[in-house]
C-alpha cells in the first residue's frame, strides 16, 4: 500500500439475511470514504500466490469518514488489499496461509479507539480496545512494536 491515501467509492447495499430481513434492498449506492496510512509494512519469502515468489503486507490504520456496512472490508478488497483473516471480502489464500504459519485465527481488523457522543448527554465518549494475543503475536513476529504508538 502506498504511505497514505484515500478511497471515495460508493458502496451498495448488501442486505444480511437476519439484521437486515426487513430493510429496503433497493436502495442506490451510498457514499462511502475511508483515509488510510501505513504504519509498517513486511515482505515474506513465501510464494502464497502464483504470480508472485514473495507475500507483502501491510500493517494499515484505516479511518472511516462516513460509516457504510463493512466499508473498511469492502474498500480494502475495492484496493485489491484485502484484510487478513476476511472470509467474505478477503483472500482465501493468504488466510490459509496465516491460519498454518502464524496460527492466525481471525481477521486482522482491530477497533482501536471509537468516539461517539453520548446519546443523553452529548458528551464524547472515547472507547479504547487493546489487541488480543492472536494480533499481539503477529506484531512481534513481524517485528512492528515500534509502529504501534496509540
Amino acid at each position: 500500500m502506498p504511505e497514505q491515501g484515500f478511497v471515495d467509492h460508493a458502496l451498495s447495499f448488501q442486505p444480511d439475511a437476519i439484521a437486515d430481513k426487513f430493510a429496503n434492498v433497493d436502495k442506490p449506492a451510498q457514499e462511502a470514504v475511508t483515509h488510510w496510512q501505513r504504519l509498517a509494512q513486511i515482505e515474506l519469502p513465501f510464494a502464497v500466490s502464483k504470480k508472485h515468489n514473495t507475500s507483502r503486507y501491510s500493517l494499515m490504520r484505516l479511518i472511516p469518514i462516513t460509516g457504510r456496512k463493512h466499508q473498511l472490508r469492502r474498500h480494502m478488497k475495492h484496493l485489491f488489499h484485502p484484510i487478513v483473516g476476511d472470509t467474505s471480502h478477503g483472500d482465501g489464500r493468504h488466510n490459509r496461509f496465516f491460519r498454518t504459519q502464524y496460527d492466525c485465527t481471525r481477521m486482522l481488523l482491530h477497533a482501536h479507539s471509537l468516539a461517539l457522543s453520548h446519546p443523553v448527554t452529548g458528551e464524547t465518549l472515547l472507547l479504547k480496545a487493546g489487541l488480543d494475543e492472536q494480533w499481539r503475536h503477529i506484531i512481534e513476529t513481524f517485528a512492528w512494536t515500534a509502529s504501534i504508538t496509540d
